[in-house]
């Protein structure tokens, strides 16, 4: 965005009442907005490095400098990379030793340089001090690593402004199933709440945050149910991200509702915009239930392949395609479909958030992206065809896109943006 004064956090100052007039500004009609970007560099070409040549698409996540770091799978490494795309350094390589990754899923940038990078593989974070050198490295769960293994491993989790800290949903419903199976007593809150992660010396030690609400509201002659059992099609998920200052916005509701919490999980305040769930009609059913029945059908419905396109044997073939069509045919839904998509914190504070339109398709919407700036007014919308959501935030606009060319490469792409205004 253009260079201005910083401006307090959204939750900040939606705490202090700077924005009362929020939800009168978040009217049901969209406000278009256009985007002006810059392409700074490209990264990735079967001609270059091993790092920059992508398989597997990498995560990436910027610092407090600018710098990009990138983390390629399947070599695999991390490169950092200046505001120019010119190699600063690699961290890290394919082992078991320190500083070595065995099956890395993620890595996660802190504002000061410091990175960790989630080696589900071994069960562990590898964490790298801003200058590149191995830091340490972190059982994913503090002394029970060998009990829990990379059930401990959280998808999706979001650094906190303290180095070494991340936010992240609690463990998924099978875990909580397997511990439950298991009688071992059950480290987190479950994937319907959020916890604030430290990795210590000793281990990852996980603070309960915040507990989101139940998966669906109820309905008349709906059957009580809680927010980890008999997942429905349409149920809405736990939307997050955490704000500069620590505090974190969420989203757990079908609606446009997005809850503002301190990092103690005190609420803050809520922004929302009047844009009602799409009722998920009879019609709405049977079309889901008939797409998925097609896919199943192109899987495992050719009798002249009765081991299926996984190759298993054909007495494990014929429970698991029965149990298949059963759960089609039993298919349950919620009885609205949500209508966040997603969201994120700009690295200035601001939210955008990414909602589906009237209209959009029940499954796979591209939907539209709000901006909300870091003081808690809702700015406009961006067209479908123009930036999408940015799989990383960075400081002075910059933002990184994880893009597949003709050939389905993955490619990195970081641009600037450099203004937003209103169209007309």
């Amino acid at each position: 965005m253009r260079r201005r004064p910083p401006l307090p956090t959204l939750a900040l100052a939606l705490a202090a009442g700077a924005c009362s007039e929020t939800h009168d500004d978040a009217s049901a009609t969209d406000r278009p907005l256009t985007a002006e970007f810059v392409e700074v560099f490209r990264v990735g070409a079967s001609e270059l490095p091993d790092w920059a040549q992508f398989g597997t698409p990498p995560s990436v996540a910027f610092d407090g400098g600018g710098n990009l770091f990138v983390l390629n799978p399947d070599v695999p490494v991390v490169a950092v990379l200046d505001r120019d795309g010119e190699l600063v350094r690699t961290l890290g390589r394919r082992g078991e030793g320190p500083g070595e990754f065995s099956g890395p899923d993620d890595i996660y940038v802190w504002r000061d340089g410091t990175a960790a990078v989630a080696d589900r593989g071994s069960g562990i974070y590898v964490v790298f001090a801003p200058d590149g050198s191995f830091d340490r490295q972190v059982n994913m769960s503090a002394g029970q690593v060998g009990r829990y293994g990379m059930m401990a491993f959280r998808s999706g989790a979001r650094p906190h402004p303290d180095a070494g800290v991340l936010v992240a949903r609690g463990m998924g419903s099978h875990v909580q199933e397997m511990f439950r199976q298991m009688e071992m007593a059950n480290p987190t809150i479950g994937p319907r709440g959020l916890e604030r992660l430290t990795l210590g010396a000793m281990g990852t030690t996980a603070e309960p945050i915040v507990k989101a609400g139940e998966v669906r509201a109820q309905v008349p002659g709906d059957e009580e149910s809680t927010g980890t059992d008999d997942p429905r099609r349409f149920d809405p998920g736990l939307l997050f991200d955490v704000l500069p200052d620590g505090s974190v916005a969420y989203c757990d509701s079908a609606h446009y509702s997005i809850k503002l919490v301190a990092g103690d999980g005190a609420p803050v305040a809520t922004i929302a915009r009047p844009i009602t769930p799409e009722p998920v009609t009879a019609e709405i059913e049977t079309a889901v239930r008939d797409s998925a029945m097609a896919e199943f059908e192109r899987l495992y419905g050719d009798p002249a392949n009765p081991q299926g396109p996984d190759r298993a044997p054909p007495e494990f073939m014929a429970a698991m395609v029965a149990e298949l069509r059963e759960n089609i045919e039993g298919m349950r839904f919620n009885h609205e479909i949500p209508v966040v998509l997603s969201l994120e914190a700009t690295w200035e504070g601001g939210l955008w958030v990414r909602h589906r339109r009237e209209g959009d398709p029940w499954t796979g919407a591209v939907g539209v992206i709000d901006v909300w700036s870091p003081d808690g007014r809702y700015v406009g919308t961006l067209p479908p065809e123009g930036l999408r959501m940015p799989d990383a935030f960075g400081p002075d606009g910059l933002m990184a896109y994880i893009e597949l060319d003709e050939m389905e490469v993955p490619t990195v792409r970081v641009v600037r943006l450099v203004g937003l205004e209103p169209q007309g």
